[in-house]
């Protein structure tokens, strides 16, 4: 009989499957986005007083539903066009995601559908004639990557400061603390130096008996 045939070696085991790509989490900040309304104007920049800025500012933030203080007016000298100057005003409304900038945009849409229609809207928010040239554009977009990083450099500097502040005066404090238990045991050293006498703790007296004096020490 012929000896058994050894067994077959064990298969090697299956290679564990790589885990899958983590995506990067999201975002808990989302970056802000701005609202920009572009049109041109007639006239020159010094024709638009401080108070029609401020009117046109303010007009716009009760059309798009938000506070004043997230919109803001800027004006530019334009090129002159056949002799009449022209001046490129922006309109910027500060939002704090995508979503607040879609409604934004959508509130704005109507006055910017047209140059009559923007032009309607300023002059009823100025009380005064407008020339709007052109038709306007509406956009909206997320602010640059460079603003938030700013914002953030800002915020880390800020911090700094105040850790380092936080530091100096903790150390200043300590410092007095200090001087003031050195001061306090030399006082007190001086006065134990002072209560036990020049001698080093032995105080000397002189006795005069029969005539004669005698030194005892106590």
């Amino acid at each position: 009989l012929s000896p058994p045939s050894p067994p077959p070696p064990p298969s090697p085991p299956k290679p564990s499957p790589s885990p899958p790509a983590l995506s990067p989490p999201p975002s808990l900040f989302p970056p802000p986005w701005i609202v920009t309304l572009l049109f041109r104007l007639a006239g020159r920049i010094s024709d638009f007083a401080p108070p029609q800025r401020e009117a046109i500012r303010r007009a716009i933030a009760e059309k798009a539903g938000v506070d004043a203080a997230a919109v803001s007016v800027a004006l530019g000298g334009g090129a002159e066009r056949e002799g009449a100057a022209e001046v490129t005003a922006a309109v910027s409304v500060d939002v704090v995601d995508e979503a607040a900038a879609e409604r934004v945009r959508e509130a704005l849409s109507d006055i910017a559908t047209s140059p009559a229609a923007l032009q309607s809207f300023l002059e009823n928010a100025t009380g005064e004639a407008a020339g709007v040239l052109g038709t306007p554009t509406l956009a909206a977009s997320p602010q640059a990557p460079q603003a938030v990083e700013d914002e953030a450099a800002t915020s880390d500097r800020i911090v700094l400061l105040v850790v380092a502040s936080l530091s100096a005066a903790l150390a200043c404090l300590l410092g007095i603390s200090c001087i003031f238990c050195v001061l306090r045991r030399r006082q007190l050293d001086a006065q134990a130096n002072a209560a036990i006498g020049p001698k080093g703790g032995v105080a000397a007296s002189t006795v005069v008996k029969g005539g004669q004096e005698y030194n005892h020490n106590i």
